[in-house]
């Protein structure tokens, strides 16, 4: 069970079964005739809502890309490509194009070495997907189309994901170990900011995780962590919190502190547990360490972290 008060945003943190309950109650106990007025009124809207989408060009609210567009080469075969290194982006940019040119593709760029899933229903696109490490070194190489499922899984944990039209990679000749050159721009977008806190008697570079998305997603899919690295989880307020470890591979310390920078307590978070960890306190930050690093670095309850600024008041905050 999780704490009454828990904060709990989709994926990292366990969600709740309170709304489908409250949401059928009411609907159980309406006559006959109030559930079929209601259920007009779903279809109507439904089918309304339908018609404006079908208004408009999906291809049209693609967010502009983070960075110009790069040159990458497939052995011979120059390929220009938009370059995507946010959640967001990534995603509608593979969802909503219509038209892929063989000359074009699309480079999703990610902090980590991670795997990563994309929803194969609505998209437009028939798709190769070459799956790179952080020095461009091709590990995976297969057409999209072949994926079954509703969704495409990466077989292997990638830095990069360049997204070409289909028959192109054979086209080119491109094959698992073969290097595609990254740029030094793109390359950057793939190294995670991280901020200097002292814990304790280590100074640990963390990422900052201020906004749902982030939070989501946190340490998820990730194969490592360095050892003097980690991520902070801020929230707008102290609250019970409780995270899980939903699609996480690597085991973690997870330290909860107070508004104040006072720890409140100390857990430790197996690979893909799902069960809830709780503060057991009201917490406003949760920092997410290697398994036995809070130990190593001799913190304690009680303790107090000082916080920067950066971390008490982050811009992106929400």
């Amino acid at each position: 069970m999780h704490p009454p008060h828990a904060t709990i945003p989709a994926s990292r943190l366990r969600q709740m079964n309170d709304l489908p309950t409250v949401i059928s109650k009411p609907f159980a106990s309406a006559s006959f005739t109030r559930r079929a007025a209601l259920g007009v009124v779903c279809v109507v809207m439904t089918l309304a809502l339908g018609l404006v989408g079908c208004k408009s060009d999906p291809a049209a609210n693609v967010p502009p890309a983070a960075t110009p567009p790069v040159t990458l080469q497939l052995k011979q075969t120059p390929i220009t490509v938009d370059v995507a290194s946010d959640e967001r982006t990534r995603l509608l940019h593979l969802r909503l194009k219509k038209d892929l040119p063989e000359n074009t593709g699309m480079l999703l760029v990610f902090q980590s070495d991670d795997y990563f899933k994309v929803p194969t229903d609505n998209l437009y696109l028939k798709l190769d997907v070459i799956l790179l490490d952080p020095m461009g070194k091709v590990l995976f190489v297969r057409p999209m189309s072949e994926a079954l499922a509703r969704e495409f899984e990466s077989p292997v944990g990638a830095r990069y994901a360049l997204m070409v039209a289909t028959g192109v990679a054979a086209k080119a000749g491109i094959d698992i170990g073969d290097t595609v050159a990254i740029p030094p721009a793109v390359a950057a977008l793939s190294e995670p900011v991280r901020l200097p806190i002292k814990l304790g008697s280590e100074t640990i570079r963390m990422e900052i995780a201020a906004t749902d998305a982030l939070r989501q997603r946190g340490l998820m899919y990730r194969t490592s962590l360095p050892q003097d690295a980690g991520m902070v989880f801020v929230f707008q307020r102290e609250q019970e919190l409780a995270f899980w470890m939903k699609d996480t591979r690597i085991p973690l310390d997870i330290v909860y502190l107070e508004r104040s920078g006072r720890i409140v307590s100390i857990k430790h978070m197996a690979p893909y547990d799902i069960n809830a960890t709780p503060s057991e306190g009201f917490a406003r930050y949760a920092i997410e360490l290697n398994l036995g690093a809070a130990a190593r670095l001799g913190l304690k309850r009680g303790d107090f972290i000082d916080l920067p600024e950066a971390v008490r008041n982050p811009k992106d905050l929400e």
